[in-house]
């Protein structure tokens, strides 16, 4: 692992051997959970990253990090984990969309079927473009994003900006 997830792994390490508490604040509306594959079984740095879950008012987003195939893979074996797949409204495509952060076992195995996948990648322009196809077909859509419709893949790339906001028990996106 590089220098810089060295230092949050050591971290965190210590925080948690002094008992110090690791549990996010308490948000009305809000749940929050998280998973990782464990250090030092796991040390490429992509896959050691913190996956949250995410669940706003009903609405629940996935943020995978640099997730990769095989990190994810070892992630699902896990129950609670590959039970919340199926109930994902949004997923931030892993690892800004490139091709080794697909698994297709999310979808075609746990039922991955968010209405819309987010591709994170504008700032380093990361060449993930070529994963939109494929994540047409796994999500199902959304209606009105800025006067367009539908839409099932966003991207930071070439939408900019994307503001989610929940307003009389909807989801909204701009």
């Amino acid at each position: 692992m590089g220098n810089g997830i060295r230092v949050i792994v050591n971290s965190l390490a210590g925080r948690r051997q002094r008992g110090e508490p690791q549990n996010p604040p308490d948000i009305p509306g809000v749940e929050l959970r998280w998973f990782w594959n464990p250090w030092p079984h796991w040390d490429k740095e992509n896959n050691l990253s913190l996956v949250a879950h995410l669940n706003i008012l009903g609405f629940k987003f996935l943020f995978p990090g640099d997730m990769e195939k095989d990190g994810f893979s070892n992630m699902l074996k896990h129950q609670l984990f590959a039970s919340l797949m199926s109930g994902i409204d949004v997923l931030v495509a892993a690892h800004h969309g490139r091709e080794n952060g697909k698994c297709e076992a999310m979808f075609d195995v746990h039922g991955c079927k968010p209405c819309l996948v987010v591709i994170s990648d504008c700032a380093k322009k990361h060449q993930s473009q070529e994963t939109v196809p494929y994540y047409y077909d796994k999500a199902r859509g959304i209606v009105d994003f800025r006067g367009q419709g539908p839409r099932y893949v966003l991207t930071t790339r070439s939408d900019d900006f994307i503001l989610f906001r929940f307003e009389n028990g909807r989801c909204l996106v701009s």
